[in-house]
C-alpha cells in the first residue's frame, strides 16, 4: 500500500467503518483556519499537518464537522494509521446483557490493581494526562491489543467517568490535557527489569514540552528508572534503553 492509499476516510466526507464512528474531513479544517492544504509527515495518525507545518486538533476538526458533542478517537492503538481517525458523538457504551461488565471496564478498572509494568505505566501517566490516555497507556504496556481496542471504543468521555471514582488518589483529577495542549510521553526500559514512564505538557509549544521532558530527566540524574517517581528511589534500577515516545498527542516524535 502507497502512503496516500486509503485516506478517504479523513479527507473527504465517505462512509466510515461500520460502526466506528463518522468521517474527519481534515482537508476542510486546514482549509477553514489556514487556506493551506493538508499532508502527512510520517504516515500515522498523529502525522497530519496543516501546510507548511501546522498542528492540527483532530478533536475540534470532529466538532466543527458536526457539533460539539463529537470527539475524535483513533480505531488501532495510537499512533494509529493515517486513516484511523473517526468522529463519535460521546454517548454511554452498550452495556452486556448477562450482568458482565463490559470489557472496558474490566480493562480499564485491572491497571489500577496491577503490581507490575504495566500497573506502573497506568500510575505514572494518570499525574499528567487522563485517565483515558492512562489506561492505553497501561494496556499497551501489557501488549493487549484487545483490550486498547475496547477501551477505545466505550470512548474518552465514558472511560474518564467510568474511572473517575475509582482512580487513585495521586491521579489528576481534571481530564487532562486539553485539546490545544502539546505533550509527550516517554517509556524508558529498565535493567533488571521493568519500565518507566514520564509524561509532560506545554501549552505553548511541542519543543517546550520536550524541554521540559529533558528537564525531568535531568532532575533524576540522568536515570529515570531509579526515580520513576520523584518520591520513590530504587537504586537497583538503571536505564537499559529509551526513551522511545508511546504518546505524542500533537507533536512530531522526536
Amino acid at each position: 500500500m502507497n502512503r496516500y492509499s486509503g485516506l478517504a476516510l479523513v479527507l473527504c466526507f465517505c462512509t466510515p467503518r461500520f460502526g466506528y464512528g463518522q468521517g474527519v474531513n481534515l482537508a476542510a479544517y486546514c482549509a477553514g483556519h489556514y487556506g493551506t492544504s493538508v499532508k502527512n509527515i510520517d504516515n500515522t495518525g498523529y502525522g497530519w499537518r496543516c501546510e507548511p507545518d501546522r498542528n492540527i486538533s483532530v478533536d475540534q476538526a470532529c466538532k466543527e464537522q458536526y457539533d460539539n458533542t463529537y470527539s475524535a478517537a483513533l480505531l488501532t492503538p495510537a499512533p494509529g494509521g493515517p486513516n484511523d481517525w473517526v468522529c463519535r458523538r460521546a454517548s454511554a457504551p452498550p452495556q452486556q446483557s448477562n450482568g458482565r461488565p463490559p470489557d472496558w471496564q474490566i480493562n480499564s478498572k485491572w491497571c489500577t490493581q496491577d503490581q507490575g509494568s504495566s500497573g506502573r505505566a497506568y500510575r505514572n501517566a494518570c499525574t499528567q494526562v487522563d485517565q483515558y490516555d492512562s489506561v492505553i497507556s497501561c494496556q499497551q504496556d501489557a501488549r493487549n491489543g484487545r483490550a486498547v481496542q475496547s477501551i477505545q471504543q466505550a470512548g474518552k468521555e465514558a472511560v474518564n467517568a467510568f474511572m473517575d471514582g475509582i482512580k487513585p488518589s495521586q491521579c489528576r483529577s481534571v481530564p487532562h490535557p486539553p485539546t490545544a495542549d502539546y505533550y509527550v510521553v516517554g517509556r524508558f526500559r529498565c535493567n533488571p527489569s521493568g519500565s518507566c514512564d514520564l509524561a509532560t505538557h506545554s501549552p505553548n509549544s511541542c519543543s517546550e514540552a520536550y524541554s521540559q521532558f529533558d528537564q525531568e530527566v535531568a532532575k533524576r540524574g540522568n536515570n529515570a528508572c531509579r526515580q520513576c517517581q520523584m518520591n520513590v528511589i530504587d537504586n537497583s534500577k538503571s536505564v537499559a534503553e529509551g526513551p522511545t515516545w508511546i504518546h505524542s498527542g500533537m507533536c512530531p516524535r522526536r
